[in-house]
């Protein structure tokens, strides 16, 4: 089978996937038994291997102490699987095989998560280590767990049970990254309903837990226009990117280079500062470049409030450490935005409508005794306007001495 078929097979299951709620179903129950497949394989043994419940590659099953059988060899799921050589680059094709095909050692069964045991309270713990934000006790909710964008929080209703709490978490923190901290302006629970709903199934069926399978009726609606390199594809990408390029720099000899991956302003583009940060974390050689026009552009004027700019600043410091936040890199300037695209076009100081305000952060960048280079990038003003950001800094850094 030739690559370029295979990707067009790919493709096409994953538009059937997003297109009917059965199959979509299916692959929810597919994905969750075998997280360590990526979504493309996953598409494409659903193409190929009809009913597949457990899969995976000659060498997966070897680790189970299962091998596949004789007459099986040749009828698996042709995937993309990385090389075994770690000197080549890049995927080959190569094959999946249901655990119907191989025979061997039975596989282990994990228990389910019930009850008050210590088990679920260690997965509990586990799975509120994944929120993004604050959770928190209140009986003034109706459901086991809730997040609300307005405060920020997940909150837990003590009175319900642990499997219950359990299941609507793990539907309620993907909502919460979704939200991004109040990044995303275009934020809506019944836009991002199906994916949370999702990741949670996904997630309660890998730990045995009792949880019903998500609405898919509107699927179709909700993945109109999907496009089969994902977001979250988008990312490892990046992250693939970045990892080239640093060990690039290493056989060069120039592994004193610092990497700035820089926030982005459309709303289509890779490049919020929670990803940016991901980037970074990679790697010690790797410093965030803040564009704060483009964050206040791509969240709709998310960049406004001093609170904004603390929050951010917290977050750099919890994701990377405050060595590296003292030493942040960034570009600052005005930017015009639209509701649909984010970033339209560069502005100078003049413009009194879109922001962001400079004053924050300076005050930030004392509080926390940052030294970042800041470019500005004002539009044919860049002069004039890094002098009032001088002025500026050294008026808050002289109200402080005061």
């Amino acid at each position: 089978m030739e690559r370029e078929n295979l990707s067009a097979m790919r493709d096409g299951s994953l538009s059937m996937i997003t297109s009917s709620p059965e199959h979509y179903r299916q692959y929810l129950d597919l994905q969750a038994d075998n997280i360590h497949c990526s979504v493309g394989n996953v598409a494409l043994t659903m193409a190929q291997l009809q009913g597949a419940t457990r899969i995976g590659t000659t060498s997966y099953w070897h680790g189970l102490g299962r091998y596949v059988r004789d007459d099986a060899i040749s009828a698996g799921a042709t995937v993309f699987v990385p090389p075994r050589n770690k000197q080549y680059r890049g995927y080959f094709m190569g094959s999946y095989y249901d655990v119907s095909q191989t025979t061997g050692k039975p596989l282990p069964e994990p228990a389910p998560l019930e009850g008050k045991g210590p088990r679920m309270e260690a997965a509990l713990a586990a799975l509120m280590d994944q929120s993004p934000v604050t959770v928190a006790e209140s009986k003034e909710i109706e459901a086991p767990a809730f997040y609300d964008p307005e405060r920020l929080t997940i909150f837990i209703n003590p009175d319900c049970s642990h499997t219950a709490v359990f299941a609507t978490l793990a539907a309620e923190i993907p909502l919460a990254r979704a939200h991004d901290r109040g990044y995303n302006g275009n934020f809506k629970r019944e836009f991002y309903a199906l994916d949370a709903q999702s990741a949670g199934y996904m997630v309660c069926r890998r730990f045995g837990v009792a949880c019903d399978l998500p609405d898919a009726k509107l699927v179709r609606t909700f993945y109109n226009g999907y496009d089969p390199s994902s977001r979250a594809e988008a990312l490892e990408l990046a992250k693939g990117t970045l990892k080239a390029a640093l060990a690039a720099l290493e056989e060069a000899g120039l592994s004193d280079i610092t990497l700035c991956p820089e926030t982005m302003g459309k709303l289509n583009q890779l490049g919020t500062l929670e990803e940016v940060l991901e980037l970074c974390a990679m790697d010690e050689r790797l410093l965030p470049c803040i564009d704060w026009g483009h964050l206040n552009a791509r969240t709709l004027g998310g960049m406004s409030r001093p609170e904004d700019f603390a929050g951010a600043f917290r977050l750099m410091d919890q994701k990377l450490g405050r060595e590296r936040l003292r030493v942040f890199h960034a570009h600052f300037s005005r930017i015009q935005y639209t509701e649909k695209g984010g970033e339209k076009k560069h502005l100078t100081f003049a413009d009194q409508q879109y922001g962001p305000w400079f004053e924050p952060l300076a005050e930030e960048i004392l509080r926390y005794g940052c030294t970042p280079v800041i470019i500005c990038e004002s539009a044919g003003t860049q002069s004039e306007d890094a002098a009032a950001m001088r002025d500026i800094y050294r008026a808050a850094a002289k109200g402080r001495k005061e």
